[in-house]
């Protein structure tokens, strides 16, 4: 672990915090033992304070709101919570003294700026920004976020280290950083700017957002979660939306979540078939194959027509998956 003392210097700090408009709230969260990181931030949140001279508090946390400890978490009037599961230095010293200058020093905020867009996107967001100590791009990622999360007070930003984390890590998938986790479902991989960030934000909830999350569960390896969002409201529809733009990859992974969905709930797909008879007749080869093996897999009668259709398919081995198709419906009925 850096020592604090070499990487965020007094002379930065103050400069950190300007013309001190706004007071900085630091809460420092230890965990059950004493770990090098927990000894990092405590060093660096005296620093802080130190620096502040007056315009900043530190206070003890019990890890309340903070998916792991220890933490250390920055936050002011009106902004959102920044929890620091990670040690802001090296790359990351950059972000963090950003974040306590726009604490201290508020941007003005226009009139014509609706307080509801000021306030939120589209409710209350929990971001998770998964970070390595030396990326040299996680830096952004965690920008991005922080950045959203400084303009809205209901958006809280967990920046974690996966490497000091693993089994959080694991928990979410996070085998590459940066990985920002928009409210535990959604995982973007990579860079993800501010504006892009904001969009996923307001668009929760749409078709086109849940569609998004069933493919970050598959291409995440994350199939339980996949088939719990199956059974959701929006589940089929997210299913069908994935399966028609699909790379073969991404279908395997859909394959494997319709087949272990239907071995419990063996009709939860039945009203996705009138929307996926389309994909029989894809200029895509390996998508009529494999959506006739879906089909079959599913089982309902509907499919019959236009599975027989696909028996004159040019290519063998499509024919050869229709008639095996056809031959489980009609033996399951």
């Amino acid at each position: 672990m850096a020592d604090p003392l070499e990487i965020v210097d007094s002379e930065r700090l103050r400069d950190a915090f300007g013309n001190r408009v706004r007071r900085v709230d630091l809460t420092l969260h230890p965990a059950d033992s004493s770990t090098p990181l927990f000894d990092f931030l405590a060093e660096t949140a005296e620093r802080v304070l130190a620096a502040a001279d007056g315009a900043a508090t530190l206070e003890s946390g019990d890890g309340s709101g903070l998916p792991a400890r220890p933490g250390l978490t920055i936050t002011a009037a009106g902004c959102g919570a920044i929890n620091y599961l990670a040690a802001p230095a090296g790359p990351e010293t950059a972000p963090f003294l950003e974040a306590l200058e726009r604490l201290a020093n508020p941007s003005p905020v226009s009139d014509d700026t609706p307080a509801a867009d000021r306030d939120a996107l589209g409710g209350e967001a929990e971001l998770l920004v998964f970070i390595a100590s030396a990326c040299p791009h996680c830096p952004q990622a965690v920008r991005a976020a922080i950045s959203l999360a400084i303009d809205r007070r209901a958006i809280t930003v967990s920046i974690v280290d996966a490497q000091l984390f693993p089994e959080l890590a694991e928990r979410h998938a996070a085998r590459s950083v940066p990985m920002t986790i928009v409210d535990g479902r959604l995982s973007i991989t990579g860079v993800v700017d501010a504006t892009k960030l904001e969009q996923e934000l307001v668009a929760r909830g749409t078709p086109a957002y849940e569609a998004r999350v069933l493919r970050a569960h598959v291409e995440s390896g994350r199939i339980e979660t996949a088939v719990r969002h199956l059974q959701s409201r929006t589940g089929c529809q997210s299913f069908v939306s994935e399966w028609r733009e699909s790379t073969t990859s991404l279908r395997m992974g859909l394959l494997l979540a319709a087949e272990t969905l239907l071995e419990e709930f063996p009709s939860m797909l039945d009203s996705a078939v009138s929307n996926l008879l389309p994909a029989l007749e894809s200029d895509d080869g390996a998508l009529r194959g494999d959506t006739a093996d879906l089909l079959g897999r599913i089982g309902h009668l509907s499919a019959l027509p236009a599975l027989t259709a696909l028996l004159e398919d040019p290519i063998e081995d499509v024919a050869e998956i229709a008639a095996e198709a056809i031959e489980e419906i009609t033996r399951r009925d």
